[in-house]
């Protein structure tokens, strides 16, 4: 026997082992109840679709990240200025001013059952954005100017320092509309993204804006001076969205402020705040957008049509209602209101990724559709704590997540077993199993990886792999996700 056919035989011994025992495996994922990729929208003018027109309500709406379903999370009023995820603590954050209930103005953290818990501060936030390793970022405006803030992993409020150390950092940047804000873990710092004048971008008009605020290692001061430039988008009324695009690309979803095919999403690099076109629409009325890591695509709520639509890379389309509608206005509840197109509306995603991920490939879908997997945190050398995450797994069930040091990146069914890989298992130098387990909502994580220091600089690839019994997947009811590539940091 060769010896890639004994490597082969080993790893379909091993395989076989560790998936035959998953309808008695333990669940032991995190406790928020989050699915990786899903989207939760938070509007002035939720709906269901069984009521009568005008029956609307302020809500939390949870949207399936692979089919785009909708269900309700919580009737809520007072958002005062976004919602983001933080994987850290596995919650929703958001900031709520709700005058007919005070004691419900506050931050507060919120769990996929809709479960609000309040975090004591002593004021009230407008912008909320986590850094995903513990710290989350606070901005308040006392009337004068902005202000920063953090919490860190403990919950205890701390001011962020300026360069000079001699107070807080404001944000003072002469653009209006400045209210959009994004942790960059690539840079360390934080990136203001808004709406501005400006000549610079071949002629007067309004476009977008950034200002970058890099950060001391710990993320509690800041470093050097802001670097504040346009960033030449096109017409832009408005800032949509921000999140975290494809590689360590920030995805920019645009409202812009006529019809004709203008840039509706844009791709900023962290580094040198250049910008990439990844889709441009004909009018399109929005007031939210993300960047889905499940299908590499942009996802709009289009206020006008009361849908959301999946724009891909490269698309361009022409004509009112472009786009490929991932969640339709017969939704229940709907999310949008109808009748109208200027609700007020905050949307995020659910995304355990940091830098140093690229996800590639789709593998081989299981009973329910495609399978995802992630990173929980940047992978850094030396933690004890790292995880790998993943979405649609099978109910309870024990699956696999193979690590190697070679990649297949097309895919190939190496072991004869029917499903695509996109690790090359023979010719890897590097080969490691680590179980992963999920919940009854197909909700799955490893448990805790201790990164040894001396693997830093070096890449990996990783996948998964799940066994099947609720329906017919030959030849041996197996699944694979995505491709996982990640260098240690």
């Amino acid at each position: 026997m060769t010896l890639k056919n004994q490597k082969k035989c080993s790893w379909l011994a091993s395989l076989a082992a560790a998936l035959l025992v998953s309808t008695t495996a333990v669940a032991q994922v995190p406790t928020g109840g989050f699915q990786l990729g899903d989207a939760y929208i938070w509007s002035s003018s939720m709906h269901m679709s069984s009521q009568p027109t005008g029956a609307a309500f302020q809500g939390l709406v949870r949207v399936d990240g692979i089919t785009g379903a909708t269900s309700l999370v919580k009737q809520v009023g007072g958002i005062y200025s976004n919602i983001t995820y933080d994987p850290f603590r596995d919650r929703l954050m958001m900031s709520m001013e709700l005058t007919y209930t005070p004691y419900l103005n506050g931050l507060f953290t919120c769990d996929a059952a809709g479960n609000l818990t309040k975090i004591p501060l002593p004021f009230l936030p407008f912008a909320v954005f986590s850094a995903g390793n513990g710290n989350v970022y606070l901005t308040f405006n006392n009337g004068a100017w902005t202000e920063l803030y953090y919490l860190d992993s403990s919950n205890t409020l701390h001011g962020l320092l300026n360069a000079a150390g001699t107070g807080n950092q404001h944000v003072t940047a002469p653009n209006s509309g400045r209210w959009n804000y994004y942790y960059d873990a690539g840079t360390n710092s934080i990136l203001v993204f808004g709406i501005g004048s400006s000549t610079a971008c071949g002629g007067p008009g309004v476009t977008a804006w950034v200002d970058r605020i890099s950060l001391t290692p710990n993320g509690g001061q800041v470093i050097g001076a802001v670097t504040s430039q346009p960033l030449c988008t096109g017409p832009s009324s408005a800032i949509a969205g921000v999140s975290r695009g494809p590689g360590d690309k920030i995805a920019l979803c645009l409202n812009t402020i006529s019809s004709g095919i203008q840039r509706r999403v844009v791709l900023v690099d962290p580094v040198t705040l250049g910008i990439d076109s990844f889709a441009a629409t004909d009018y399109l009325a929005t007031s939210a957008g993300t960047y889905s890591q499940i299908y590499q695509s942009a996802l709009m709520l289009d206020t006008f049509f009361d849908n959301i639509r999946m724009f891909h890379p490269g698309q361009t389309d022409a004509g009112v209602g472009s786009g490929i509608i991932f969640t339709p206005n017969t939704s229940d509840p709907m999310v949008s209101s109808p009748g109208g197109s200027a609700e007020i509306v905050f949307m995020t995603t659910i995304d355990y990724g940091n830098s140093g991920y690229l996800a590639y490939g789709a593998g081989s879908s299981g009973c329910t559709g495609p399978e995802t997997i992630a990173g929980m945190s940047s992978p850094k050398a030396g933690t004890t704590s790292f995880r790998f995450v993943g979405s649609n797994a099978p109910a309870n069930s024990l699956g696999l997540v193979l690590v190697s040091d070679v990649p297949d990146f097309i895919g190939n069914d190496v072991l004869g077993i029917g499903v695509i890989l996109y690790l090359d298992l023979i010719n890897s130098t590097q080969l490691m199993p680590f179980d992963i387990y999920s919940d009854s909502t197909g909700h799955a994580a490893t448990n805790p990886i201790a990164i040894p220091a001396s693997m830093a600089g070096q890449t990996f690839y990783g996948q998964g792999v799940w066994y099947w019994t609720t329906c017919s997947l030959p030849p041996l009811n197996l699944s694979t996700t995505n491709g996982l590539e990640f260098t240690i940091q």
